[in-house]
């Protein structure tokens, strides 16, 4: 995710304060987000670009959920046991005789071992009447393979190539790889989105992730469906960070959370739900890749605008290759595929995604940017008045020959208290990639159902995501944070004092660390926006993320350790949690604060803040003292606010 946030705020004050006065007011109307009141519901006069941004963000979120959430369900083991040795097979034995015969059962009495069966003559044991099994019989490992129960599970690859018992380290490295990729991919791509532009790069990591999760369908081996992991990890954490970034920076600021958390809400915690239906349903694990990967292909429609001149350079050459034909039928299916693309036009679907206009101005294109914005007035039925256009001409000339400050991310640790806070910015990630990248894979080894297990998991989600947006905005971010890790934790460490055969009690603990690890990661994803400078708030969001994909290796691990106990894995996250969230107290509480812009503003600010600031009474101050004032204060904000509408 490197440089995601970065071109938010890319512009110098005054510049960036009038570059999207200019492109918000004139082209995209404030009454236009995608919660329309009842009278625009009436009247349908409240914009439609925003609805195809809305859309585009709603369609990655459910791209995202199955590529990061389908794998676990690629790897499930099925309840297995020892195939039973070939000399049984023509007996007349039911499935339950031959289990009884041939593999010993847990300590507890209830379970039939998973590695282990009996190693003795079955044929004269069956002969003989003494009662079996023996007490004194001896155990051997599985010596002719495993025998798989699908009543309610389907084949998956670990049933299909045998990654069990002494093999059963395999799904978690494989998944494990998957967060390497994301480590490589991340910086990598996101200094693509900064050289080449939002728009190619959504569709690059798309189609790339697409053709690597299709082919690993047809996986046959351990190397090949580890190798196709490791590259669809490589594009996973930009195919939707990316889109994001394209929709934030087309968004007033006062509509950017609802941007950022309403469609992760709905369509992310919907599809959570369905996926393991979706999954249980198809019953075959190859299918399920195909049908959750190739979605990712339709994704070049977002490039809907270059598809008619490929299909006009295509058509004239198939026609002139296939047909031989003379130049008036060429000039025929020139005419036909230039009038397909003015229909298209017509009806605003062939610019189905503009590319950034911040980005493309930054970057000097000041032509480009105009066009966009002229189609975005176009689809939203508001003229784009010749100042306005003026106005960004000037403004791209001034970005053009503009110096930037050259910062890189070791910058950050140049001085003391940004040393400080980004160390601590880096520790919280890890702690939060971890702990919810732990919950979500343990999931299966809770429950006497996965499928219900993970579908009440989802359902966790929409109100975890309610509750963040409430309590940042009213308890602060450091509050939240700091309460939602270690009571987190807490829920983790009880799980210890829970007796095993207590399934409904570990799995209500389990659900309620889940809920608020669920909290932290939503914070998680605002906090280092909110505390680095602007000059490197990319890059060291980018680097920080990749030490947090290099921690998340080990989550694969940790519910692996489920073998050992239900509730090993938790106690493990719980007091990474605890840790994690007693570190954050040392974070400064960035709510209704100015952020910072330079590195000299960034170690200078919210340093006045004591360990137990708080900004509720703050902001409780700061009101009593506005409604003290009343009439007498000076009405410069509106005057700012209408000379930025008259620019």
């Amino acid at each position: 995710m490197s440089n995601i946030y970065s071109e938010q705020l890319f512009l110098p004050a005054k510049a960036a304060q009038y570059s999207q006065s200019v492109l918000l007011n004139a082209v995209i109307p404030r009454q236009s987000i995608f919660i329309p009141t009842r009278m625009q519901l009436l009247s349908f006069t409240y914009a439609a670009f925003p609805q195809i941004l809305f859309a585009a963000t709603c369609y990655l979120c459910v791209l995202c959920c199955c590529v990061y959430f389908g794998q676990l369900f690629m790897t499930l083991t099925p309840p297995h046991w020892c195939r039973a040795p070939p000399e049984l097979e023509g007996l007349n034995l039911t499935q339950e005789e031959l289990k009884n015969l041939t593999i010993p059962r847990h300590p507890n009495g209830k379970e039939f071992l998973a590695c282990q069966r009996y190693d003795v003559n079955f044929t004269e044991v069956l002969k003989s009447d003494t009662p079996w099994p023996g007490p004194s019989w001896p155990l051997t490992p599985c010596t002719h393979g495993w025998t798989y129960n699908y009543s309610f599970y389907y084949p998956t690859i670990t049933s299909q190539l045998d990654w069990v018992c002494d093999e059963d380290w395999r799904p978690a490295l494989a998944q494990s790889l998957f967060f390497v990729g994301s480590m490589v991919g991340t910086p990598t791509l996101g200094w693509a989105a900064d050289a080449w532009g939002r728009l190619p790069l959504i569709v690059f990591t798309n189609v790339l992730g697409g053709v690597a999760g299709v082919v690993s369908a047809f996986s046959n081996s351990f190397a090949m469906f580890a190798a196709l992991r490791f590259l669809v990890g490589f594009t996973f954490e930009q195919m939707l960070m990316i889109g994001y970034m394209l929709t934030q920076e087309y968004v007033s600021s006062e509509y950017r959370t609802v941007m950022a958390n309403a469609p992760v809400m709905v369509f992310l915690t919907g599809s959570m739900c369905g996926l393991p239906w979706l999954a249980w349903w198809l019953a075959d694990w190859s299918t399920f890749v195909l049908v959750i990967h190739a979605p990712q292909f339709l994704t070049i429609v977002f490039l809907w605008s270059v598809v008619p001149r490929l299909f006009q350079a295509g058509a004239s050459l198939a026609s002139r290759w296939i047909l031989a034909t003379p130049p008036r039928a060429l000039m025929r299916t020139h005419t036909f595929s230039y009038k397909l693309k003015t229909k298209f036009y017509k009806y605003n679907l062939m610019k189905a995604l503009p590319e950034s206009a911040r980005w493309l101005l930054s970057r000097g294109r000041v032509d480009r940017t105009v066009a966009i914005l002229k189609t975005v007035a176009r689809v939203n039925r508001k003229p784009l008045t010749p100042a306005v256009i003026q106005g960004f001409k000037d403004f791209g000339e001034k970005q053009r020959k503009a110096s930037h400050q050259k910062v890189t991310v070791l910058d950050l640790f140049k001085t003391p208290i940004l040393r400080k806070r980004y160390i601590v910015l880096i520790i919280m990630w890890c702690t939060l990639f971890v702990a919810y990248d732990g919950h979500t894979r343990n999931t299966e080894n809770i429950g006497h159902n996965v499928f219900v297990s993970f579908t009440i998991a989802g359902l966790v989600e929409l109100p975890a995501d309610f509750a963040t947006m409430l309590a940042t905005e009213w308890l602060g971010r450091r509050h939240t944070t700091v309460g939602s890790l270690v009571l987190s934790g807490l829920a983790g460490l009880c799980i210890a004092f829970i007796p095993e055969d207590d399934t409904i009690a570990i799995m209500v603990m389990a659900f309620i660390g889940r809920f608020l690890v669920t909290m932290s990661m939503d914070i998680g994803h605002q906090y280092p926006v909110e505390v680095l400078p602007t000059v490197a708030r990319g890059q060291g969001i980018g680097a920080m993320q990749t030490v947090g994909f290099l921690c998340g290796f080990s989550s694969p691990y940790i519910a692996y350790l489920s073998k050992f106990g239900p509730s090993v894995p938790y106690v493990v996250l719980g007091a990474i949690t605890v840790t994690g969230g007693f570190v954050c107290l040392l974070l400064p509480e960035t709510l209704n604060e100015k952020l910072p812009d330079t590195l000299e503003e960034g170690e200078l600010f919210f340093a006045n803040q004591g360990l137990f600031h708080n900004p509720c009474g703050r902001r409780n101050k700061i009101s009593a003292g506005d409604a003290g004032r009343g009439t007498t204060a000076t009405p410069s904000g509106s005057k700012e606010k209408n000379e930025s509408n008259v620019k």
